[in-house]
C-alpha cells in the first residue's frame, strides 16, 4: 500500500480503511476521540499493520507503520487510537490541537477480506456528571478497492435546524484491492433541497490528495438559501483512484444546545427493509424518526409494509402507500405515529415497534432517547439505512466488535425480511469469544421468526460470559431473507450512563 505520508509500505494482505480516527475538541465543550477494533476471523494468524494518514495541516506526517500480532479468531481493541499512535512513535502532541486522519489496516497473512473486520467509534465524554458515560457514532472500515469509483455517492438525510446539524466527509481511497494509489481525486458535491427537490447553489469542489480526509461542517449552511432538509451527490470529476463519502447528523443546532451526539449516514442508501421502528413511551422514551427520499426526476409511489413485532405488541401490521414528488425528501419525527396517520391500526398506547419494508424510495431511520439532563437537552441516538434485497443475508451473516465491560453493553437484533410470509424460520446464533480465539462457539441460541418479525437479544455477550466477541447468524436449514445488526450501548447495564447506541452493521456471507 502506497500512502501519502511517506510511511513504509506494509507487506501484502487484506487491506481495509477506517475513514477517520481523531482527537479534537468540538462544539459544546465536547472532546472527541476514536477507538479502534480489528477482528481476524480467519483460520490463519495475522500481523496487523497500521498506517495513519493525517489530514492536511494536522500533525503526524511520516510516522512509522505499527505492527501487532493478531492470532486466528482474535480481536484487537484500542480505546484511544491517537494516544496509541503517540505511544508508538507518531509525532502527535497532547496539546489540544486537532489530530485527524484516515487509517489503513493490513492483515498480513490473510488474503480474504471477508474474513477480517475493522471499525472505529468516535465519541465524547458526557459533561453531565449525574449521568456520566459517553456518546458517539461507529463507522465500519471499507475494504480496499470497494470504495466509490466512477459512480456517484449519494448522502441522504442531512439536516440543519434548531435541533440538528450535519457534516459531510470525503476521503481518498486506494484504487485497487491491493491498497495501491495512483494519485489525487477531484470531487464535485451538489447539494439538494429536500423540500423543493432543487439543486442549491454552485457545487462544492475539492481535490483529495492520496490518503486525504476532508470534512464540510454544517454542510447545508453552505447553501445560499439556508437549506434545512437536504441531501448531497458526490461525483468524481478527475483521477482514477476511489473515494469514501459519508455524512454525520449531530444532535444540536449550530446555535448550540443538544448533546452533539453523532449519527452516521452511509452513502448510497436504498429502498428495502428498515430493520426496526420503535415508539416506547416509558422512561427513557425511545422513538424512531423516518426519512424517505425520491432522488429521481419524477414523482414516485412509495409502498410501506409494516410488520408489528410479536416481541413488542404485535398489533397494527399492514401496508400503506404515499407519493413523493420529484427529488423530494420527507422527514417524519415519529415513524410509528406517521404510519398510524396513514391508517394503520397501531395502538396509541403502550410499546409499539416492528420492521418496515419500503419500496419506491430511499429510506433511513434514527432511533433515539431524550437526554436525561434537561439543562442540556437534545437526544442520544443512532441512524441506520434500509437494507436492499441484494444486500440482505440469505445464508449467513456476522456481527463483529461486540463488547460487555465496565463501559458498554451489546445487543444483537434479527429482522426477517419475508413480510407477509407466515412460515417460521429458526435462526441459529453462534457466539464466539474474541479473547480466546476458539473456533467453536461458546454459546449457541435459536430464535424462530415468521416473515417480517424482529427480535433482540439483550446483553448477547453477558449471557455467554465473555467480554469481547462476535456472532454468526444463519438459518438452521436452507436459506432465508434477513438482516442482523449489533448495538453497542453506553453503560454496562440498562439505564446506566447515557445508553447511547452505536449501530454495528452485519457482514454478509452468502
Amino acid at each position: 500500500m502506497t500512502v501519502g505520508n511517506g510511511a513504509a509500505t506494509p507487506p501484502a494482505g487484506a487491506v481495509v480503511q477506517a475513514p477517520v480516527v481523531l482527537d479534537l475538541h468540538g462544539a459544546a465543550s465536547s472532546h472527541y476521540t476514536s477507538d479502534f477494533v480489528a477482528v481476524n476471523r480467519s483460520g490463519d494468524d495475522a500481523t496487523l499493520v497500521l498506517v495513519y494518514v493525517p489530514a492536511a495541516g494536522t500533525p503526524g506526517v511520516g510516522g512509522p507503520a505499527v505492527a501487532r500480532t493478531l492470532p486466528a479468531g482474535r480481536q484487537l481493541y484500542v480505546p484511544d487510537f491517537i494516544a496509541f499512535l503517540a505511544a508508538n512513535g507518531w509525532a502527535l502532541p497532547s496539546d489540544g490541537s486537532v489530530k485527524l486522519g484516515t487509517l489503513f489496516a493490513t492483515f498480513v497473512g490473510v488474503s480474504d477480506p471477508a474474513a477480517v473486520f475493522a471499525g472505529s467509534r468516535t465519541s465524547t465524554p458526557n459533561l453531565s456528571a449525574s449521568v456520566g458515560g459517553a456518546f458517539g457514532t461507529f463507522a465500519t472500515a471499507v475494504p480496499s478497492g470497494s470504495a466509490t469509483s466512477s459512480g456517484d455517492a449519494w448522502i441522504y438525510g442531512l439536516r440543519e435546524n434548531a435541533s440538528f446539524r450535519s457534516n459531510l466527509a470525503v476521503v481518498h481511497a486506494p484504487g485497487t484491492s491491493s491498497g495501491a494509489t495512483s494519485g489525487s481525486v477531484s470531487l464535485e458535491i451538489e447539494l439538494y433541497d429536500g423540500d423543493s427537490g432543487a439543486p442549491v447553489g454552485a457545487p462544492l469542489t475539492h481535490t483529495l490528495q492520496p490518503g486525504e480526509f476532508k470534512q464540510y461542517n454544517s454542510v447545508l449552511s453552505l447553501t445560499p438559501t439556508g437549506v434545512t432538509n437536504g441531501y448531497a451527490r458526490v461525483r468524481r470529476t478527475s483521477g482514477t483512484d476511489r473515494f469514501i463519502a459519508y455524512g454525520v447528523v449531530n444532535d444540536g443546532g449550530t446555535a448550540g444546545g443538544g448533546t452533539s451526539d453523532g449519527s452516521f449516514l452511509a452513502s448510497n442508501a436504498t429502498e428495502g427493509l428498515v430493520p426496526i421502528l420503535l415508539d416506547f413511551p416509558g422512561s427513557p422514551r425511545f422513538t424512531t424518526d423516518l426519512t424517505l427520499t425520491n432522488p429521481t426526476s419524477s414523482a414516485v409511489d412509495v409502498t410501506l409494509t409494516y410488520t408489528a413485532s410479536s416481541a413488542i405488541s404485535g398489533e397494527g401490521s399492514g401496508t400503506r402507500a404515499t407519493t413523493l414528488a420529484a427529488r423530494q425528501q420527507l422527514v417524519q419525527a415519529n415513524a410509528i405515529s406517521y404510519l398510524r396517520g396513514l391508517g394503520l391500526a397501531i395502538p396509541a398506547a403502550g410499546n409499539q415497534g416492528g420492521t418496515l419494508l419500503v419500496a419506491g424510495a430511499v429510506a433511513l431511520a434514527r432511533t433515539s432517547n431524550p437526554n436525561p439532563d434537561a439543562s442540556v437537552g437534545g437526544s442520544y441516538g443512532l441512524s441506520y439505512p434500509a437494507v436492499s434485497e441484494s444486500a440482505r443475508a440469505k445464508r449467513e451473516a456476522w456481527v463483529y466488535g461486540l463488547r460487555q465491560d465496565a463501559d458498554v453493553r451489546s445487543n444483537l437484533a434479527i429482522a426477517d425480511a419475508r413480510a407477509g410470509n407466515s412460515a417460521s424460520v429458526t435462526y441459529v446464533v453462534d457466539v464466539f469469544d474474541a479473547d480466546t480465539g476458539s473456533t467453536s462457539p461458546v454459546q449457541t441460541l435459536n430464535r424462530a421468526l415468521a416473515g417480517g418479525q424482529w427480535t433482540q437479544i439483550n446483553g448477547i455477550l453477558s449471557g455467554a460470559g465473555i467480554a469481547h466477541g462476535y456472532v454468526r447468524i444463519r438459518p438452521d436449514s436452507g436459506t432465508s431473507d434477513f438482516v442482523v445488526y449489533g448495538v453497542v450501548n453506553d453503560g454496562p447495564s440498562a439505564g446506566s450512563r447515557t445508553s447511547d447506541g452505536s449501530y454495528v452493521p452485519m457482514v454478509v456471507v452468502n
